[in-house]
């Protein structure tokens, strides 16, 4: 047997031939980018079976992906919606968490290719804020291109702009990772963000990004990377046709058309393929034009492409009859453009039922994610809270005070840490027992956090034991000695049932603190020493009382 853990170090224990089913999946997903993509389709199917066969959450995950991304090779867009919707179920299970936000960026492609383009803005913003959620970079990258693709196709230049500018930065923050899917992404991402600064006539920037495309295709030529030529070649051909260098147009047309017949996907590809059909058309190259459009409708009968995909290709097709005058074919067009609206209005009937079912299970499945969520939330604040305080524990507290620190470092602003307990508690607790004891120590919690809630940027943690540690950012001396004074009096609320040693009848504190200006030479531990030491100065000179040191050496 071996032990397989996912991103989020969660443990599955499969035999050895599951292990390696799921090794030669991921390592063959690389053959849905080029020709021989079907010989995809058998690897997803027995991964399929062992998630069938172990009744895994974690196997139907990966498989319902990997089915997704076949499909969408396939130009199958029902299924490819349907396994995407069924692969986030099971990802959400497992906290699959970058597949969860690629197969909504499957759902969001895909479902704007079916025509819901509402539907696909929906599922694509919904990843984006899963992305934010979770840090995915990459994934962000995707769903904030194909966000601005959508803008782009319904003339929201500005939209799309904003998100092709928000694509490019979140490609760059994971820009280590170059992958083909990775120079997929970006060249894609340049080629459509260059089309927009076309549309909008904003010729100097499309320069500018016709150069950097240059190099990062470049890049993946010199790394052996597949790159998708198809699309590069039409755009380069639209480039030099805007600016009027008519030699290298008909040389990157030449080299679009040798890797236009060999594509196997087109749904997700059809905004190059209209450009590069426009480029026929405004040349006036009607032959290779209605061949194209032809081989294209016959494709969308076979496969039952979506009615707004095959229209397309069916009205370019009537426009080109009307154009050269040819009227029989025309009539011809006409009918089968009649015929796939009728085709797809029984599809529409059945297509309503299986649109009500899907808005069930996307609910059902943000159900669960919310469910998930909070759940998440729930586990974070236990592990990082003390239990009978409720106050941040050390773990939390380390982590905290270290981010401050680097913060007041990097902004020259102070930073301190008070120590501070309950004077004479071992009596207390061996005079009133140990319920007491934590019965002042929750009291004592309280006011910390009301503290907390006055002042900004002060944070309370409990230490250990009696001991608590308040944290200060950007805190002059007089502020830190009025929070102390005004902590020193909502605990002489806290009563106890006699006069203690220190002579009164409630709870006192002894507090010490360290507050200065740190430099990057500083560490946590030098501000907790001094600030332990204060303490001890606090407690020599009767207890009951608090004092701040401005270094690791003066008091004041």
């Amino acid at each position: 047997m071996a032990v397989r853990s996912d991103k989020n170090n969660i443990p599955y224990t499969f035999s050895s031939e599951i292990q390696a089913c799921i090794h030669d999946t991921e390592k063959n997903m690389e053959l849905i980018y080029t020709s021989q993509y079907k010989q995809f389709k058998p690897y997803c199917e027995k991964l399929l079976m062992h998630a069938i066969e172990e009744q895994s959450d974690y196997l139907f995950a990966l498989a319902y992906y990997y089915y997704a991304q076949y499909f969408a090779t396939d130009n199958d867009y029902i299924n490819t919606i349907s396994s995407a919707l069924e692969g986030i179920k099971y990802q959400q299970k497992v906290q699959l968490n970058e597949l969860i936000a690629r197969s909504y960026n499957i759902l969001g492609v895909y479902t704007q290719s079916a025509g819901d383009v509402t539907k696909s803005v929906e599922y694509l913003l919904t990843g984006v804020d899963f992305c934010n959620l979770h840090h995915l970079d990459y994934a962000h990258c995707m769903l904030a291109g194909n966000l601005a693709d959508i803008f782009h196709r319904t003339s929201n230049f500005d939209r799309a702009l904003h998100y092709y500018d928000e694509s490019e930065y979140y490609y760059n923050k994971c820009y280590s990772d170059s992958n083909i899917s990775s120079y997929n992404t970006i060249i894609c991402l340049y080629c459509n963000k260059c089309y927009c600064l076309l549309s909008i006539n904003r010729i100097d920037e499309v320069k500018e990004f016709t150069e950097k495309l240059s190099q990062i295709i470049k890049s993946a030529r010199e790394s052996n990377q597949i790159i998708p030529e198809f699309v590069v070649n039409t755009y380069y051909a639209t480039y030099y046709h805007n600016i009027g260098n008519s030699e290298k147009r008909d040389f990157y047309l030449e080299l679009a058309k040798k890797y236009f017949h060999s594509l196997n996907s087109y749904i997700h590809l059809m905004e190059d393929i209209k450009a590069y059909l426009k480029l026929y058309k405004e040349l006036g190259y009607f032959d290779e034009l209605i061949s194209i459009l032809e081989s294209y409708i016959l494709k969308c009968e076979q496969d039952q492409a979506p009615f707004h995909i095959s229209s397309f290709f069916l009205s370019e097709r009537l426009a080109c009859a009307r154009q050269l005058n040819d009227m029989d074919t025309y009539l011809l067009y006409a009918q089968k453009f009649f015929d796939a609206f009728q085709n797809d209005q029984t599809k529409n009937s059945d297509a309503t039922l299986r649109a009500e079912e899907t808005h069930r299970e996307y609910n059902r499945i943000q159900k669960q994610q919310y469910e998930m969520h909070l759940l998440n939330e729930k586990l974070l604040v236990q592990s990082q809270h003390d239990t009978l305080t409720a106050l941040p524990n050390r773990s939390y507290l380390n982590s905290y005070a270290e981010e401050t620190l680097a913060a007041a470092c990097k902004n020259q602003v102070a930073f301190g840490i008070e120590i501070l307990d309950i004077d004479h508690f071992k009596h207390i607790n061996d005079t009133y027992g140990h319920m007491a004891g934590d019965k002042y120590l929750t009291s004592l919690a309280d006011q910390l956090q009301h503290i907390t809630e006055e002042f900004s940027d002060v944070f309370a943690a409990r230490y250990g034991g009696d001991e608590f540690v308040i944290v200060y950012y950007n805190k002059n001396i007089a502020e830190i000695n009025q929070i102390m004074e005004k902590l020193q009096k909502y605990v002489s609320s806290i009563k106890l049932p006699e006069i203690g040693l220190v002579g009164v009848d409630y709870l006192t504190l002894s507090q010490g603190c360290c507050n200065m200006i740190p430099n990057p030479a500083n560490r946590i531990w030098d501000f907790l020493s001094t600030a332990d030491i204060t303490l001890y100065d606090v407690k020599m000179n009767g207890r009951n009382g608090f004092l701040v040191r401005d270094s690791f050496h003066n008091a004041i």
